[in-house]
């Protein structure tokens, strides 16, 4: 998959490998009940970075819905978890970076708001992890 507008593997090989990080903990830990659609820039191929010292920096956010079954009660430690696999992954990239997880039931989604990030999340995003629920 590709998350950019210029290519880069070296980071499209970190956000692989978060993404990687997060299925194995739900599968792992989780029953393997969660689903994440990853929205935004980087689901539509149009995301951004940029060179900094020997490396690079990624400028766009790491936007995603979690998609939960209704009995799903253990929030705070995925989010935890979650927390802990992007530091590890991606260090200190930016103040301009940040990781953005909403939770959203599985119930719900019929009813979601309409809204441009649900638009987008229909018509752009990508399934990273488990099921694909939101199409």
């Amino acid at each position: 998959m590709s998350y950019f507008h210029k290519e880069n593997a070296a980071l499209e090989k970190l956000i692989d490998a978060y993404f990687s990080a997060l299925a194995d903990y739900n599968n792992r830990c989780l029953g393997g009940r969660l689903s994440i659609m990853l929205l935004g820039s980087l689901s539509r191929g149009e995301g951004t970075w940029e060179k900094s010292g020997s490396g690079y920096r990624l400028l766009s956010d790491i936007e995603y819905f979690t998609v939960y079954p209704d009995d799903f009660k253990e929030f705070s430690e995925f989010a935890a978890e979650s927390e802990k696999i992007g530091k590890n992954i991606f260090g200190e990239q930016s103040a301009l970076f940040h990781i953005d997880n909403s939770f959203i039931s599985r119930s719900y989604l019929p009813r979601i708001e309409r809204k441009l990030l649900t638009y987008d999340a229909k018509c752009f995003g990508k399934c990273v992890v488990g099921e694909d629920t939101v199409k």
